[in-house]
Formats: structure tokens, sequence, C-alpha cells
């Protein structure tokens, strides 16, 4: 998370600064301005962090959402090449995005599975047209240090993007081939939190422990769903930290994982957001009494930007 951290108080510097700029020269008020200028730098979800994790990566690339499956990259989730029996990143992006088309068919095909009922029908094909629909940016990681991160689905200012984790576990097969049921299980759970980001209205994801549960249990469930139409497996771990198969009814044990850790890493980014803006409101009263001396001005500086408060954990009244 310290990269992700570090770019949230670049962020929170910049707009400080420009607050202060703004308020010196026409005397408006600095928390407004800061309201105005300081981005959303609590993470939404821990997949917002894991994405910017994975978008440090040296090469990471971005790819918009082509709206004709069609039009993809005209490579399947095939071999390797015989002569790289150790696939290289770009091989890597390569055989995924050709993949994607597959493993979109696959999450339309488990919701066409008349055993699954209504509701978790519903919930893959919410899932399977927010990958059709398009509007989403594909950027590609290299994160080897985080295995168990296969993706991450992020929304800033409206704009949605999956963060494909290159080295995520599972997602190649030993043979250089992908694994299109755990490619497939990765883009449904992050398509459903995009699907739920423009359901409610989340320009910049959810930002509150409520909103973090609930879609963070959608996505589980919808998980749940495909594993169950596949008969692929998933784990999580109940409140007595037992490992369960994840299903329907684990679904919600798996997604209070996720809000823990959305919760700690928000809750630490808030107190290192906090003492930045002390800073840089520290650095603005100098420029004001600088200011005053040199003008011969009473200026008086505007109060403080107030300071975010850091997310608390409260468990669930039930699962």
């Amino acid at each position: 998370f310290d990269g992700h951290m570090a770019g949230a108080l670049s962020s929170a510097a910049s707009a400080v600064a420009n607050a202060g700029a703004r308020t010196l020269i026409d005397g408006s008020d600095f928390g407004d301005n800061l309201l105005a200028a300081l981005p959303d730098v609590i993470g939404s979800t821990i997949g917002h962090l894991v994405a910017s994790s994975l978008a440090s990566a040296p090469d990471v690339i971005a790819e918009p959402e082509k709206q004709d499956a069609a039009t993809e990259t005209p490579q399947v989730a095939g071999a390797a090449p015989a002569s790289s029996p150790v696939l290289t990143d770009a091989q890597r992006r390569q055989l995924v995005t050709g993949a994607r088309p597959d493993a979109i068919a696959s999450i339309e095909q488990a919701a066409a599975d008349p055993s699954l009922d209504p509701a978790e029908r519903a919930d893959l094909e919410a899932a399977a047209r927010t990958l059709r629909r398009g509007g989403i940016t594909y950027r590609y990681g290299r994160a080897a240090n985080q295995p168990n991160s296969a993706a991450s689905a992020g929304m800033v200012n409206g704009v949605a993007s999956i963060t494909i984790n290159l080295h995520g576990a599972g997602l190649f097969n030993p043979d250089g081939t992908v694994n299109v049921g755990e490619l497939a299980r990765s883009l449904l759970h992050e398509a459903r939190h995009i699907y739920d980001n423009r359901f409610y209205g989340l320009r910049n994801g959810p930002t509150t422990l409520a909103q973090v549960r609930r879609t963070e249990r959608n996505a589980y469930r919808t998980e749940a769903a495909y594993l169950k139409s596949t008969g692929l497996t998933g784990y999580a771990e109940d409140p007595n930290g037992v490992i369960v198969p994840l299903t329907s009814a684990t679904a919600n044990f798996a997604a209070e994982a996720s809000v823990k850790s959305w919760v700690n890493a928000s809750a630490i980014e808030a107190r290192r957001t906090n003492a930045n803006i002390d800073r840089s409101y520290a650095v603005y009263l100098r420029q004001v009494a600088a200011y005053n001396r040199a003008n011969g001005t009473n200026i008086r500086p505007t109060p403080r930007q107030r300071h975010i408060v850091p997310p608390v954990y409260v468990p669930p009244a039930s699962y």
C-alpha cells in the first residue's frame, strides 16, 4: 500500500498548496478551496489500493475497452510460444487480452445455467452486461509480490478501470495457457463492483463502511454464483477463522475480510493525509504573514481545512 499512499499524499499536498495559493490571491475560503481541489484521498475499496499498487509497476499498460469483442486482439487463450517456456509480461498481457472474450462468454454461459436461482442469474447477467457494455480501461500489472491479488477495480470521477495482476495466482496454467475460469472469476468480481458504483452513483467508488460492505457482498455473491455453475472452487474464512468453501451462504464471510482491509488501509491513509494538511496549512500561514509584512496589509488567514475522519470498523449485525 505504500506506493498508493505516497501518491495520495502527493495529490493531497498539491491540492492544499493550490487551495492556499487561491486563498492568498483572492481572499476566498481556504477550506472551500481545498474541498474543490482535494481529491478523494481515502481509497474506496481495498481493490482500489491494489489497483494503484499494480499501476505503479514499471511496465503497466493501460488499454481502453473496445466496444466490440470481435475487434479484440485476435489471439485466444493459447499456449505460450514454444521458444518461451517462461512467459514475459508482454506475452502474459497478450494472452490475457486475447482470453478476455472467452472469459466473458464463460460468465454469460454460467448466467444461463438453469440450476441457478433467479437472483444468482441476475448477478451474473449484471456482471456480463457491464463487461460487454465497455467504458472500462484495462490495466496490466506485474505485482509478483502480490500473488493473491488477481485483479482490482477502480472508479475515478466516473471512469471505470480493471487492473489485472499478470502474476496473480492461478491466472496461468502450468502449460502457459490462460486459466479462463480464473480470469472470468476475477473479471466478474470487479465488473460487479463497477456495476454497483454506476448503479449507486459512486463516481469515486464507495467511501463509507456501509457502501464498501454492500458492494463487497454483492461482488462475492456474484463470484459464488459463478463457482456454483462451473464447479470451480473458492474459499472464505468464517468468523471463527475456519476456512470454508465460497458459496452464496459464505460470500459475506469473504466480503468482510475485504471490508476490514479497506478500513485498516483507509485509516492509515487518512492519518497521513491529515498530517499533510497540517504541514501544508502551516506553509500557507507563513505565506500570509510574509505577504502582510511585504505589503503592509492585514489579511487574516482562513481556517484550516477540516481533517478527514478515519473509518472505524464496526462488525456487521449479521452475516
